[in-house]
């Protein structure tokens, strides 16, 4: 299984024209990540292509990509939210939380059997 994410996306990704070709929904993000290649004071912009390609790529598309390096792939999504909200019932609640361990800044909201937990990401 290859993993695909932010450290090594351009060198396997947006490097290969197979890919490019293939995967032509992400056009603007490959040239702009080549613009950003290109001229140095860009580079933001190619930082920013690949955050957004690693973010919005679907299911169909990892396939595309299993089957021209014919092996699994598993992408990596960049969190760039500071905050995530966890939503489920009294019951279930105690197995969702521990799924995020290290929990320090929280807030707390019950109505009826639903809890809905704001925890900070960062």
């Amino acid at each position: 299984m290859i993993q695909i994410g932010f450290h090594n996306a351009a060198e396997l990704l947006f490097q290969n024209q197979l890919v490019k070709n293939s995967l032509s929904r992400h056009k603007h993000l490959f040239d702009s990540w080549e613009l950003s290649q290109k001229i140095p004071q860009m580079r933001s912009l190619g930082i920013r292509s690949v955050v957004d390609f690693l973010n919005n790529i679907t299911d169909k598309e990892i396939e595309k990509i299993s089957e021209i390096f014919k092996s699994p792939i598993e992408i990596m999504k960049i969190e760039l939210n500071a905050y995530k909200n966890i939503v489920g019932t009294i019951d279930d609640f105690e197995l969702q939380l521990p799924l995020n361990i290290n929990v320090a800044d929280f807030c707390l909201h019950r109505k009826g059997d639903k809890v809905s937990v704001l925890v900070s990401t960062r």
